[in-house]
Order: C-alpha cells, then sequence, then structure tokens
C-alpha cells in the first residue's frame, strides 16, 4: 500500500512492514531549517517539491508499537536516493521485523564505512 503524507510517501509491504520517506521543513534533510511554508511554495510554483535527501523511519504495523532502530534512534536522516532504495528493497524483502533489524543493522555498517551501496546490494540479492 501507498500513503501520501504531507512533506513524503510511506509504502506498507505484504510483510505488514512501513517505511515511511519525508523531506520538507523540519525533517531530517536539506530543508531541516527552511521555512515550513516552503513545500508547499514549491508545490504551487514548481508543480512539485524534491530534495536531495530524505529521513527515513520504519515500522511493524498492527499495533505491536515495533520501530526499527536506526544508528541512535528511530528516525533517521540525510539519506540520499541510492540510500533509500537500498532500505525500500531490505523493508519489501524482510521475512519479518527481526530479520529487517539484521538487514538494517547491516546497512549501517555499509553507511558508518561509506561503503558503496550498489556491490552490496548486488551481493545480497545473489543471496
Amino acid at each position: 500500500m501507498f500513503k501520501s503524507v504531507n512533506g513524503g510517501f510511506q509504502m506498507t509491504f505484504a510483510n505488514n512492514l512501513t517505511i515511511s520517506v519525508m523531506f520538507r521543513s523540519g525533517n531530517y534533510c536539506e530543508h531541516k531549517e527552511a521555512r515550513w511554508e516552503l513545500a508547499a511554495d514549491n508545490i504551487r510554483e514548481n508543480g512539485h517539491h524534491g530534495s536531495k535527501d530524505a529521513e527515513i523511519a520504519i515500522w511493524e504495523e498492527g499495533g505491536s508499537n515495533r520501530w526499527i532502530n536506526i544508528g541512535y534512534d528511530q528516525v533517521s536522516g540525510w539519506h540520499t536516493a541510492d540510500q533509500v532504495a537500498f532500505l525500500i528493497f531490505a523493508v519489501q524483502s524482510a521475512k519479518n521485523f527481526d530479520d529487517l533489524q539484521s538487514n538494517v543493522e547491516h546497512y549501517q555498517d555499509l553507511n558508518r564505512y561509506r561503503l558503496e551501496i550498489t556491490p552490496c546490494l548486488t551481493k545480497c540479492l545473489e543471496g
């Protein structure tokens, strides 16, 4: 399921996991300190609002109130489009919440050591 939210979107997959991608004022992205009306102004003037990076959060649906910890928090910011794509793949392909948490821990290692996402994604796809 797709859900449009003010300043981003959410995707919920068959495994009952949701990823939120946000990129407006106040989110952990290039617009964090921008005035609140920036997204609305951009949409009115240009037909869209964009960002070079985004904030993400991942959780399990169904009332469990379990959120994936990403780094030091349940919300993580300043992710590039490639990184968000990798995380969307990780959320979609996870068997369940616990499986996803281990995938995200692997992603954190990639990010920590500034390794390229594409070769690692290829390796994950190969098994």
